[in-house]
């Protein structure tokens, strides 16, 4: 299937028909984001905030993908781009995406050998194209054609096909689509302590149904990254990390910033605002095994729960007040999802908590 020449002109009118100060370019977070048939800008951003071109130089059969140098100054937004770069549409063709160039009027495709890495193959048809993938590196959306990740190398001012994605000496793109008021509505997921995680590799809105006990310590683990979680769950909430483990004493932290990381084991404690706690556009990703996150320190074994877990009559710890207590005698107890429990090799009655105090 050949793309129509009618519809590559559609997408460009749009375009022209839109002044540079009236266009709308979304940075797309997700591949749910993605609309296809829709115009799409690559690009990468520098150390202040430049925005950068993408621009084919064909090389016998196959193109270099070229960039201004990682040090200009001259794009400071995406809608300055437009006149300058390339722009994509982002094609789907029994279900698969493909990256079209509208001015080439020809779509992207891998190529194989020394030069792999560097250059790539402008083909008639998406069945020679080479389909168009998405990725979650935690905050980092990558973008893949065929097996490759597509990044900019910085000192030879060009867009490389690695065969794994690599931080080092490399940036990652950026995608961003132009909007025409048709933009998909962010997804808002539900999770509830009442409810096994059953999502993962999504971006989107949480709803965070959650009873946290005012003025006590209180376990929670998350499977997505909060940036502020004085605004989600109250301005006079304070967490604590963990520091040490020394025996059979643990002693947590405060948190010295606002942010709360992906599959960390905090306490929180203070006096909390009304729930569902909402938290916008994060990355929710289960990185647990069957439904456990552990981490060990010394002699103690902590267990963050994306599941429900039954710890009655167990070997379990659970925090009562600032220690934890065993589950031995206790006939039936389920630890829900999004706290945590400990374990230890050393038995014991108790095991205590510090804390030291937040600024």
């Amino acid at each position: 299937m050949k793309r129509t020449l009618l519809s590559t002109l559609v997408a460009c009118l749009v375009l022209l028909a839109s002044p540079a100060s009236a266009q709308s370019w979304t940075k797309i977070e997700a591949q749910a984001d993605v609309i296809p048939g829709s115009t799409y800008i690559i690009t990468f951003t520098n150390d202040e905030g430049y925005y950068h071109t993408l621009l084919f130089e064909k090389d016998d059969e196959a193109y270099w993908l070229r960039s201004n140098s990682y040090f200009d100054k001259k794009y400071s937004t995406v809608e300055s781009l437009v006149d300058n770069t390339t722009l994509f549409t982002i094609e789907q063709n029994q279900g698969t995406l493909y990256l079209y160039s509208q001015k080439e009027q020809k779509y992207l495709a891998t190529i194989t050998g020394s030069a792999a890495a560097s250059k790539v193959q402008l083909v008639e048809t998406p069945e020679e194209a080479s389909p168009l993938t998405f990725e979650r590196d935690n905050d980092v959306l990558e973008l893949k054609l065929s097996d490759r990740y597509l990044q900019h190398q910085p000192a030879a001012s060009d867009y490389r096909l690695y065969s794994k994605s690599t931080k080092k000496s490399k940036l990652n793109v950026l995608l961003y689509r132009y909007d025409t008021g048709d933009a998909p509505t962010t997804k808002t997921y539900t999770l509830s302590t009442d409810e096994d995680l059953s999502v993962s590799d999504v971006y989107g809105n949480v709803s965070f149904v959650r009873a946290f006990k005012d003025d006590y310590y209180n376990t929670l683990i998350l499977p997505f990254k909060i940036e502020d979680y004085k605004s989600v769950f109250g301005i006079n909430v304070s967490a604590y990390k963990l520091l040490k483990v020394n025996h059979n004493v643990i002693t947590f932290k405060a948190v010295e910033t606002n942010e709360l990381k992906a599959d960390t084991l905090y306490l929180l404690k203070g006096k909390f605002k009304p729930g569902p706690y909402e938290i916008k556009n994060v990355y929710i990703k289960d990185n647990s095994t069957e439904g456990i996150i552990k981490y060990t320190r010394g002699n103690i074994t902590f267990h963050g729960l994306y599941k429900h877990k039954a710890v009655g009559q167990s070997s379990a710890f659970i925090l009562w007040q600032e220690s934890f207590y065993p589950c031995t005698n206790i006939p039936s107890l389920t630890v829900e999802p999004y706290k945590w429990y400990l374990t230890t090799t050393n038995p014991v009655e108790s095991i205590p908590a510090k804390f030291t105090a937040p600024r």
